[in-house]
């Protein structure tokens, strides 16, 4: 740093000390000033030193000092502009951060992580709900946008954070401004920027966006939607592509009544993307047909319906029975108030099925096993059926007063010396109350 800018920012007018012959204090001369500026040594690296380095010790300096410092130079008026400026406690805890610079914010992700993890700074996760975005890399690092208007006034609080590095936010207003247009803006450019890498999308607006914020949804593997509004749920459908195979789909509405007494046709969101998810959840009462349900070829589902016939979830268990359904099957939950509780004998006669009574735990080794069956209905039939190809391999069936339930518990293993079947419990069943 140059002789000049040196004796700015180690400006000692008001420096005072204290002498031990009067305890006064009294200002420093020029000469001890400068005595004491080269027994510190000064600052002669400050200038090969990285930015990154700079604005970490500007963080230690006080507003004043920092002020003076902003004066040596340009380059140190733009270091002391884009350091942090203060901590800020919010009302909530997760209101807490540091205030800083847009800029600031960008460099510091691109220097202190991003260089170095270039491969693990991709955006896999986009939330878009009304006035809040949010984003989250494979790495964690996670950022939001809030929106709120206030009179002529749009305002926009950003936050970030990669825990447990750093955790900064940042406020501002733009004048004339509306939510919905703003909100559009940074969606669009979310998208444009993360569509080819973005692989879970969470999707919970009042309204759909009428001029669109993406024309066709690129790599997404996970969609959730909560259908909040009367906008069908086929207007975000239909940006998938047709071909693709959703490793999961979940439709589901938070208004309880919307649930209780409103009731969707399956023709609204029959996308081929719905029909060959592998992981399948409708969070509301759904109108489908036979012809519909069978044609579905999710490994896991959980729906609600009253329309399904008896020998429709006949058929659906001969299908796997007689090894003409996808081996990687885990579940069938339908929650419904039709009584499907007839089919017991042709259970028995078709299939050779087996009743338990899962309330009384008469298994030996099987009391957590049954006990899980409880949540799905405290009255109804259990059974246990083997496949037809397969004596060691089983699913078993729960028809209850206000559920049907298909699960695959059986599993071929060796006890004793012998081939035998072990029960198991399926972990992350789909549920449409989760």
């Amino acid at each position: 740093m140059e002789e000049n800018h040196e004796s700015l920012l180690f400006n000692f007018n008001d420096f005072e000390f204290e002498t031990e012959e009067t305890n006064n204090f009294k200002k420093a001369t020029k000469q001890e000033k400068t005595d004491l500026l080269e027994f510190i040594g000064g600052f002669e690296k400050w200038s090969i030193l990285s930015d990154d380095c700079k604005m970490y010790v500007v963080g230690f300096l006080d507003y004043w000092t920092r002020c003076k410092l902003s004066l040596c130079s340009k380059k140190d008026h733009e270091i002391v502009k884009e350091t942090i400026l203060y901590i800020t406690k919010g009302v909530r805890p997760e209101n807490d951060g540091v205030r800083m610079k847009p800029k600031h914010l960008a460099e510091l992700f691109k220097s202190g992580f991003e260089q170095k993890h270039s491969d693990q700074a991709t955006i896999d996760r986009i939330t878009l709900k009304d006035n809040f975005i949010q984003i989250h890399t494979v790495s964690n690092f996670i950022r939001t946008w809030k929106f709120h208007q206030k009179l002529d006034e749009c305002i926009i609080r950003s936050k970030s954070s990669l825990d447990p590095e750093f955790c900064c936010s940042n406020t501002f207003s733009i004048q004339n401004g509306k939510t919905e247009k703003e909100f559009l803006k940074i969606a669009k450019k979310v998208m444009l920027k993360c569509n080819n890498t973005v692989h879970t999308l969470e999707i919970g607006m009042e309204k759909n966006v009428e001029k669109g914020i993406v024309a066709k949804f690129g790599t997404i593997k996970h969609l959730i939607i909560n259908h909040r509004s009367e906008e069908p749920v086929k207007f975000w459908l239909d940006k998938l592509n047709e071909n693709d195979i959703l490793e999961s789909l979940s439709l589901y509405t938070v208004k309880w009544w919307y649930y209780c007494y409103r009731k969707y046709s399956f023709d609204d969101i029959a996308h081929p993307s719905v029909v060959k998810a592998k992981n399948l959840k409708m969070a509301f009462h759904v109108e489908i047909t036979d012809e519909q349900f069978l044609s579905l070829e999710a490994s896991r589902m959980a729906i609600s319906t009253d329309t399904l016939s008896i020998d429709t979830l006949f058929e659906f268990i001969r299908r796997w029975f007689n090894d003409e359904m996808n081996d990687e099957f885990v579940q069938c939950l339908i929650w419904t108030k039709t009584n499907y509780r007839s089919m017991s004998s042709r259970l028995f006669s078709v299939f050779n099925a087996v009743e338990h009574n899962y309330r009384s735990r008469e298994i030996a080794n099987y009391t957590e096993f049954f006990k899980k069956f409880e949540k799905y209905g405290q009255l109804g039939n259990f059974y246990q059926i083997n496949k037809g190809n397969d004596q060691n391999k089983s699913i078993s069936v729960l028809i209850s007063t206000n559920s049907f339930l298909v699960l695959r518990t059986g599993f071929p293993c060796i006890r004793d010396g012998q081939p035998g079947v072990k029960l198991v419990f399926p972990n992350d069943i789909l549920d449409v109350f989760d």
